[in-house]
């Protein structure tokens, strides 16, 4: 079956549906989140963006945990895949909406063609959100930066 047909968005649906409505909510956000940092990203450089998530302020204050925020990112990703550095962005950004820090972690790895392949992951409280099963493969490019 291939990716984007009807049959995947109809089993999205159906998944989607049982789901809580909390988790559709925060999937949903979470997907909001997505397409406002690929298409940012593709505009204004990094740096800036991720600096803007320190001036959100918390919206509902722990009222979610860093797992639920990792899980939507999952679901939304699941509607709109994108690079590892926009899901670090909106991971950063969806968890500064609900009070939680959310450390960006990036790190290099040898591609199958003896290239450098960059990769950007996320942690927040040491759970990890976004690209940590590729984190395991780079090499750290900050120090303190544990897979």
């Amino acid at each position: 079956m291939r990716k984007g047909s009807l049959r995947s968005l109809t089993r999205l649906a159906r998944s989607a549906r049982r789901l809580s409505r909390r988790e559709r909510r925060l999937a949903c956000e979470a997907l909001g989140w997505l397409i406002l940092s690929r298409t940012s990203l593709a505009f204004v450089p990094y740096r800036i963006l991720s600096s803007s998530a320190a001036q959100l302020r918390p919206r509902h204050p722990a009222d979610v945990t860093a797992e639920e925020g990792a899980a939507a990112l999952r679901r939304a990703g699941l509607v709109l895949p994108v690079a590892c550095l926009s899901r670090a962005l909106a991971a950063q950004w969806l968890l500064a909406r609900y009070g939680l820090a959310v450390d960006v972690q990036f790190g290099v790895r040898e591609g199958q063609d003896g290239r450098l392949v960059a990769h950007a992951w996320t942690l927040s409280g040491g759970v990890p959100l976004t690209g940590a099963a590729e984190a395991a493969a780079c090499t750290p490019l900050n120090p303190t930066a544990a897979p």
